[in-house]
């Protein structure tokens, strides 16, 4: 389920009113696993089914903002009791998690990633890894 694709920056006008105008987030659903790819504003939109999950995948394939930018106002990380592993994969050794706590803290954002209510575990997405029963590969 493509929950957003629009770019760099989200839109809102009419001729984005069919197919939305969030920035880049793929629910991926396979082998009963749902995984999230990207973090962009798409996913804000996640459906009930996942955000009722106390576990849940998320990879992130590079550091841009527009596939960042709306994890901090995810509903699901807002849950408390529930786990979100970030997997990635940048290149140049950056870390998901020295990214995200650079994005989201004062005094560009008021709140850094270690107090969402959900917890963050970060996982590097080497050549490959299984999650759930979904083999992913770099």
């Amino acid at each position: 389920m493509i929950l957003g694709a629009r770019g760099s920056v989200p839109i809102s006008e009419p001729s984005c009113a069919r197919y939305g105008g969030a920035t880049t987030s793929v629910l991926v659903s396979l082998g009963g696993e749902l995984i999230v790819l990207d973090a962009g504003t798409g996913i804000l939109h996640l459906p009930e089914e996942v955000l009722s999950r106390p576990a849940l995948s998320l990879i992130l394939t590079h550091p841009h903002l527009d596939h960042l930018n709306g994890l901090s106002m995810c509903p699901y990380v807002m849950c408390a009791g529930h786990t979100l592993t970030v997997y990635s994969a940048f290149s140049g050794g950056a870390r998901a998690e020295d990214v995200l706590h650079k994005l989201y803290s004062p005094p560009v954002w008021p709140v850094q990633p270690e107090n969402f209510a959900a917890k963050l575990v970060y996982a590097p997405l080497e050549d490959a890894v299984t999650i759930g029963g979904v083999d992913v590969r770099d």
